[in-house]
């Protein structure tokens, strides 16, 4: 849920941060100390007052491991679905729903390597040459010369591709309220399998970078089920269970060992251990280096999934 600004002198004064800025909205330091985390991390940072189908004020940000100082790397140009390539020196985003743009990893210069003909969204890289789009019901993989290599139909929506670019998770409805977790070869997309099949809920699945578990991230229609969170799965639809409770969450991304999994709630990130169940909270902060809260981040994603 977007954060409400309930005054006009508010708002004006977040929207001039806007101009330099991701982060938004400023938070006294906690009693303990944040760490920075291992990780860089890129997501995308939705303006005051927009809401995720406001095309007109987003950005991809990313966040630097060490100082955890946040970073508009994309300017505010309806900026989304950020994906670093498997050797983390590469970062590719789509502007404006239409364009493909390609910038090293701390996000600078970025150029478009391919227009979309119709709205599209960013799954992944296939290898250093190519990446995978989804486009008008289509899986479309494309090289960064700007050709079409492929287009596959495809009947689900929000996917993921593993980081060998083989394989592809992604979430396909029965009815209005059935979800199905499929996983398939991105060859062959028609014969995907199911890894969980949930009614009156909305998951998201991220693979880990040793393609043997994903991530889902669950919001369960009734509040009073307290079933929603973090829960892990094996790519055969063994092990579940849940590693973190709570509604808020926004986003979350795998550490490059796939033993932690960090996620953005309420405006903060943390990291979750998933062997010692214990949970860090990272530091995010501007380019002086005060504290922030991020406004709303989605599609978090870690430079260290390759």
């Amino acid at each position: 849920m977007l954060i409400g600004l309930r005054s006009s002198r508010r708002l004006s004064r977040v929207r001039a941060a806007l101009a330099l800025s991701c982060v938004v909205l400023f938070v006294p330091a906690a009693t303990a100390a944040p760490t920075t985390g291992g990780d860089a991390f890129a997501f995308v940072q939705w303006g005051p007052g927009s809401a995720p189908d406001d095309r007109r004020v987003s950005a991809v940000c990313v966040r630097a491991p060490r100082t955890g100082r946040v970073t508009n790397v994309s300017g505010w140009t309806s900026a989304h679905h950020p994906v670093w390539s498997r050797d983390g020196s590469r970062l590719a985003y789509v502007r404006d729903f239409r364009a493909v743009v390609v910038a090293d990893a701390r996000g600078r210069g970025g150029k478009v390597a391919f227009r979309c003909t119709a709205s599209c969204g960013l799954v992944g890289w296939l290898d250093a040459r190519r990446l995978l789009l989804e486009q008008s019901k289509s899986l479309v993989e494309v090289t960064l010369s700007g050709e079409v290599v492929r287009s596959t139909p495809y009947d689900g929506s929000d996917p993921d591709v593993s980081a060998d670019g083989r394989r592809i998770v992604f979430r396909r409805w029965s009815g209005a309220t059935t979800a199905t977790t499929v996983v398939a070869e991105v060859a062959s997309v028609a014969a995907a399998r199911p890894v969980t099949r949930s009614t009156g809920v909305i998951e998201t699945a991220r693979w880990s970078p040793d393609g043997r578990r994903l991530v889902l991230t669950r919001s369960f229609e009734r509040p009073r089920t307290r079933l929603d969170g973090l829960w892990i799965v094996g790519a055969d639809g063994t092990g579940l269970r849940r590693i973190v409770s709570s509604r808020a969450i926004t986003g979350a991304a795998w550490s490059a060992d796939s033993t932690s999994i960090t996620y953005t709630v309420a405006g903060a990130m943390f990291t979750r251990h998933i062997r010692s169940g214990r949970t860090s909270r990272l530091r995010i902060a501007d380019a002086r280096g005060n504290r922030f809260r991020l406004e709303s981040p989605l599609e978090l994603v870690s430079q260290g999934r390759r």
